[in-house]
């Protein structure tokens, strides 16, 4: 476990510092990188349990900016349905969730490169079904930023709103999915350490890449964020295969 952690360390830094400066892709990025320290299902509890933390910095720093309309309406069904998708996780095969994580870097890719501009209808009715699919299909792969992301950007929300908005939503999704998490999976004590590892290194990845943003070119930056997702989906696809 000793080399884990001396690798993990630095590679958390790094894809902190990579998300922070190309602005996103952390809670995918965090994944990514934990599939080559545990299998699939331990990846999916332990990235969600550390990606709490991020959402709670979002909502301190963008807390008065969270459109709370659009926030009550998501989560009706999808605090629930997050918990239910987080207690099948633990009854499908695991070719499943690997599949689903490696189509979900495949399609954020995508996404950050062609960067579409549309609009949903964000009538309540529209919300609540949003909100059902992303808390399901969240609780499975542990990441639903392809459904979120999109929907909240075509609500027209300006950057401050969204960032608060998603955050809050994910964090709540995410205790949804947690708590259903610890009722089927084991604690271990490896887990618990690379978390208490795993957090400050974080922070301080966001840290320098909140110092590195007026000095490098976040373009490449992302570029090599992309590259690093692209890697790790082909790897969970030909594990899966």
């Amino acid at each position: 476990m000793s080399i884990s952690l001396l690798l993990l360390a630095p590679v958390i830094t790094a894809g902190a510092i990579l998300s922070t400066v190309s602005g996103g892709g952390m809670g995918i990025l965090v994944l990514v990188l934990g599939s080559f320290f545990f299998d699939i299902r331990t990846n999916i509890v332990f990235s969600s349990i550390l990606m709490i933390g991020m959402q709670i910095c979002k909502i301190f720093h963008f807390y008065l900016e969270i459109r709370w309309q659009y926030v009550w309406w998501y989560i009706l069904l999808g605090v629930p349905c997050s918990f239910l998708g987080g207690l099948i996780l633990f009854q499908i095969p695991t070719r499943v969730p690997e599949i689903g994580l490696a189509a979900t870097c495949t399609g954020f890719v995508i996404l950050r490169m062609i960067r579409p501009t549309f609009r949903l209808p964000a009538a309540r009715g529209y919300l609540v079904g949003y909100g059902a699919l992303n808390g399901f299909i969240g609780g499975i792969i542990g990441n639903a930023v392809l459904i979120r992301g999109p929907i909240f950007l075509s609500l027209g929300l300006t950057k401050g709103a969204f960032i608060g908005t998603s955050s809050i939503v994910a964090f709540l999704m995410n205790l949804g999915k947690i708590s259903a998490y610890l009722t089927e999976w084991q604690w271990s004590y490896e887990v618990g350490v690379f978390l208490l590892v795993a957090f400050p290194f974080l922070f301080m990845g966001v840290w320098l890449g909140k110092r590195l943003l007026t000095h490098v070119s976040a373009r490449l930056f992302e570029g090599m964020l992309l590259g690093i997702i692209v890697i790790g989906g082909l790897r969970l696809l030909l594990l899966s295969t």
